[in-house]
């Protein structure tokens, strides 16, 4: 009697091949996972551009001086740190006068000509006279042609072109006295003086630091109300 062979019947999915399948989706979940995270972390990273809207307190150490600075009012990341430091870049909105926030992140963004930020920077002033005593031993000198009025109180002059100060507007306040307001602005080539941050001016304050803060010139008919702001500024955040 011939047996007849029967092959052997063998399930379709293993147990170790539904394994490994649940393995591979397992997987692809936890690195679809992290891309979603990964991608939202970035995508918010890139929208602030380096800002942050973190407000805690860092104190900064600048020679004999001690300043309390909130994070999100210093420009680069690297110097959002307790500790001794060569100098802080920091930026603010105006007329707010305070770091990034949601609210104010447009102006934080605008880098146009009619920004609306406020750049300083404090170092070490080594014993130098700040802008309004350089008017006369030194700007004077090198203004070309005459006088030209400006807003609310102001003249401005040329610079001479053959001097380190060539394409510069030197605005200087009107009344006659012996510390003058004082602030130079870039012109461009066509004349216009416009830029996001092309007007600069120090002051000296704290012991031993100066202070240059910078400003679109178009808030120059602001100048007063933009130099007692900084200075109030300047005085809070040092100790």
């Amino acid at each position: 009697m011939n047996e007849t062979n029967h092959p052997e019947h063998k399930p379709l999915i293993t147990p170790k091949f539904a394994w490994r399948v649940a393995s591979v989706v397992g997987i692809l979940l936890v690195v679809t996972l992290v891309i979603h995270l990964t991608g939202k972390y970035f995508s918010g990273s890139i929208i602030k551009a380096g800002h942050t809207d973190d407000q805690r307190q860092y104190s900064v150490i600048l020679g004999q001086n001690t300043l309390d600075i909130a994070a999100n009012t210093i420009r680069f990341e690297s110097q959002r740190r307790n500790g001794v430091a060569d100098g802080i870049k920091l930026y603010l909105s105006w007329p707010e006068m305070a770091g990034y926030t949601n609210e104010t992140k447009d102006k934080f963004n605008d880098i146009g000509a009619n920004s609306s930020l406020i750049f300083l920077d404090i170092g070490y002033s080594a014993g130098q006279v700040d802008m309004s005593s350089r008017f006369d031993p030194i700007y004077r000198n090198f203004i070309e042609g005459s006088l030209n009025a400006g807003p609310d109180g102001l003249v401005f002059y040329k610079m001479s072109a053959q001097s380190s100060y060539g394409g510069e507007i030197l605005y200087v306040e009107a009344i006659t006295k012996e510390r003058p307001y004082v602030i130079k602005c870039l012109q461009n080539k066509s004349g216009d003086t416009t830029n996001s941050a092309g007007c600069q001016r120090d002051v000296n304050f704290g012991q031993g630091l100066r202070l240059t803060y910078r400003f679109s010139e178009s808030k120059i008919a602001q100048w007063r109300s933009i130099e007692q702001q900084v200075i109030n500024f300047a005085q809070k955040i040092l100790q």
